[in-house]
């Protein structure tokens, strides 16, 4: 409408529906509940403001009726464009929510949506570069004393076709965008005048890079539509060797033996087959899931996980149970190595899947306590700032955890203050336990090492 100039009862009907729309969508977006980091915030005054405080005054900018004002006011409407990205990424979603039903496998979705995703927007591109290739075409000049259109339209378009109505002109203005863009230009619609010279030039330039661009990215997600985890792990592996490779060559006197390179490799197999975090690193969908949508899918990766733990993770709010077990790493640990040393600070909270860990005095002679399988530890380091007096060691045999970063434990911790406060009541009594049986072995000890004295002194 802008570009056209066109003021029939139709295009302003379709104008009013669009405005009613972003009318609905400024109502509806007080009412949207919204991520706080990893917590959903529902409250009415919480997303009120949080709204206020983004996108509403743009909103409100956008739908003012500029043209009951002044017509040439009409092209703030044009504000609407920073809500592109917004647009496409709801776009998006919307095709990968469709996609998930139709097949489980994620790459072909993750694909397909961005495909489809990037088509919008080739669509949006076209049609707002149709409507300033019409526009410079409908330009007027004054010609033997009458005004009259000394563009394209005039002088291209009027010869090929007699039917120059508006929807003949606009059909033609997008043929003429996507004949330019990709380079093809047939030569049958051309520029007449400076500026359509100087804006077809410019419109030539950019469709090398874009369709380049799309290209390139459509020939990747192609590819990728066949990806699977164990593709992925190939490519991890193809990574270490080479890795390992110039290791072993930095030093040609001394090279790495096959074994050294067997547990190497057997390491990082254990890592990428076991780290939750893949989830939700690489692509953003998990946290734009809905809540249930989302606990269903996390419980049906990681459930068996929470149950071996049903120690740590009883009465705890869902919501906290799904950010612990989605930002899980594993961790190994080879026999006689530390895990958390003598008055060092802990810097993560470990779960342990197999093995045992041994909590020990500094040298490991005196044997506190033994954690066995699906125990966990660190926690009350974590929540109480302090250095640990006990060794956490692997003593007798490998131990592999599976670990969350501390920091990231307190920052879930913050948005979950009730779950917080119930590990850290958990974490004072565990704490409490573990002196108490410290205490007591090293009373043990004690009165073992007075008998074996006075065994001496009598002898």
């Amino acid at each position: 409408r802008l570009f056209f100039d066109d003021h029939n009862s139709g295009w302003i009907m379709s104008d009013y529906l669009i405005d009613l729309c972003f009318l609905a969508e400024i109502f509806l977006n007080f009412f949207f509940a919204f991520f706080l980091k990893t917590r959903l915030i529902k409250d009415f005054r919480s997303v009120a403001m949080n709204y206020v405080k983004g996108w509403f005054f743009l909103d409100v900018a956008c739908l003012l009726p500029y043209y009951w004002i002044h017509p040439y006011l009409y092209s703030l409407r044009m504000l609407r464009i920073l809500k592109l990205r917004m647009m496409l990424g709801g776009i998006e979603f919307s095709f990968y929510q469709i996609l998930s039903r139709i097949t489980s496998k994620y790459n072909i979705i993750a694909s397909l949506s961005r495909i489809i995703n990037f088509v919008f927007l080739l669509i949006f591109i076209a049609q707002i570069i149709a409507c300033i290739w019409y526009y410079l075409g409908n330009q007027t000049g004054i010609l033997e004393g009458e005004i009259v259109t000394d563009g394209w339209i005039n002088n291209v378009l009027a010869k090929v076709t007699q039917d120059t109505d508006l929807s003949t002109k606009y059909i033609t203005s997008i043929y003429w965008v996507f004949t330019t863009l990709s380079t093809v230009g047939y030569g049958d619609f051309y520029p007449f005048t400076t500026n359509e010279y100087l804006f077809t030039m410019s419109i030539e330039f950019l469709g090398v890079f874009l369709f380049a661009y799309a290209m390139g990215n459509i020939n990747n997600l192609v590819q990728k539509l066949d990806d699977d985890h164990i593709e992925i792990i190939e490519n991890e592996q193809e990574q270490l060797d080479q890795w390992i490779m110039k290791i072993d060559n930095s030093n040609p006197t001394r090279k790495l033996q096959p074994e050294l390179i067997d547990r190497v490799k057997e390491f990082f197999m254990v890592y990428w087959q076991k780290d939750h975090t893949t989830i939700q690193d690489e692509y953003p969908f998990l946290s734009q899931l809905p809540i249930q949508t989302k606990h269903k899918l996390v419980y049906h990766l990681f459930g068996d996980f929470a149950k071996q733990f049903k120690i740590f993770f009883d009465g705890l709010e869902e919501a906290f149970k799904i950010e612990i077990l989605v930002n899980l790493y594993p961790r190994k640990f080879e026999k006689e190595s530390d895990i958390v040393e003598v008055e060092t600070t802990a810097k993560e909270v470990y779960f342990i899947t197999k093995g045992k860990v041994t909590i020990s005095s500094k040298d490991g002679v005196l044997r506190y306590l033994e954690l066995p399988q699906w125990s966990y530890f660190g926690e009350h380091l974590v929540f109480f700032k302090i250095k640990s007096s006990n060794a956490f060691m692997a003593l007798d045999e490998e131990v592999e955890c599976m670990c969350i970063a501390k920091e990231k434990f307190m920052e879930i911790c913050d948005v979950y203050p009730k779950s917080a406060a119930l590990l850290r009541y958990k974490a004072y009594l565990r704490r409490k336990e573990f002196r108490r049986v410290k205490l007591e072995v090293q009373a043990a000890q004690f009165k073992k090492r007075m008998s074996v004295d006075a065994v001496s002194v009598i002898r």
